[in-house]
């Protein structure tokens, strides 16, 4: 009774203040679609989240996989090259776009991609309920609360993974932020430990990795005043000046029209079966 009342608890507390801003989350992944399209394809001799797959599931030619926030379809694309069958379905359509180039570049016929707001997918009516050996969400807001991670677990025949970054701390886009009045913080880290417990609550055995990971990035002082802006929107309505705050900031920490920035992050995969 007690794990009972435990998930349903979970259920109504652990809910993404994002879900209900599908035109705001397309048009940030629309806006940085051609910088993730421009990676190279991730290999499995060198990239970690592919080794960890490598190791713990058995790639054949009838595999059939799931990527849950797809992106520009790179993850997708290296497993369609060991798989029978891979599904990649993402809210932003310039990212589908992308990664239908990148199946086609690569010679991927077994390779589909959709796009559709995971929160909101009708998986019965899709024909997604237990299809899939492999579901995974790749460093994705796409699976982000109780429902998205319910929906992962119920497409699943075997082996699920979630990666994402946890303890990530982006000097400038937080200062931005903060700048408006708006705290930040705290939600990845706690997203994290709300999916591993309701994992756990839920009769499963996570398996949790880390690494730790620094990225340096550049933007144009445009382009960051632009991500920053929407990045606050998804938290809250901005009102009275906050925008101008945010660009405020920006303009003073920006050198010859550019931010760089220096991000520290623990990324954390978890990985169980069902």
């Amino acid at each position: 009774m007690m794990k009972k009342m435990d998930i349903e608890m979970l259920k109504r507390e652990w809910v993404s203040p994002a879900r209900n801003k599908s035109a705001l989350q397309a048009e940030i992944w629309d806006r940085a679609a051609e910088n993730f399209a421009d990676r190279p394809l991730p290999e499995f001799e060198t990239d970690p989240f592919l080794k960890l797959v490598s190791r713990t599931v058995p790639l054949h030619r009838g595999l059939s996989v799931l990527d849950i926030g797809c992106g520009a379809g790179g993850y997708a694309v290296a497993l369609a090259k060991w798989a029978g069958e891979v599904v990649g379905v993402d809210i932003s359509s310039r990212m589908i776009d992308y990664a239908k180039q990148c199946a086609e570049k690569n010679h991927c016929a077994n390779a589909a991609f959709s796009c559709l707001d995971w929160a909101y997918a009708d998986i019965e009516k899709m024909g997604f309920e237990k299809r899939f050996d492999l579901v995974f969400a790749h460093m994705t807001p796409a699976v982000s609360d109780f429902e998205t991670l319910r929906k992962l677990v119920a497409c699943a025949k075997r082996d699920c993974f979630v990666q994402k970054p946890s303890r990530r701390r982006q000097r400038i886009q937080d200062q931005a932020i903060e700048a408006a009045g708006i705290q930040t913080g705290q939600s990845e880290d706690d997203g994290i430990a709300k999916l591993f417990q309701a994992l756990w609550l839920a009769g499963f055995c996570p398996e949790v990795q880390y690494r730790n990971e620094v990225w340096e990035q550049e933007r144009t002082l445009e382009d960051m005043k632009q991500w920053c802006v929407k990045r606050a929107q998804l938290r809250q309505e901005l009102i009275g000046g906050q925008e101008e705050a945010i660009g405020s900031f920006l303009d003073s920490v920006s050198i010859d029209g550019m931010i760089h920035e220096t991000v520290t992050t623990t990324i954390v995969t978890i990985y169980w079966q069902v």
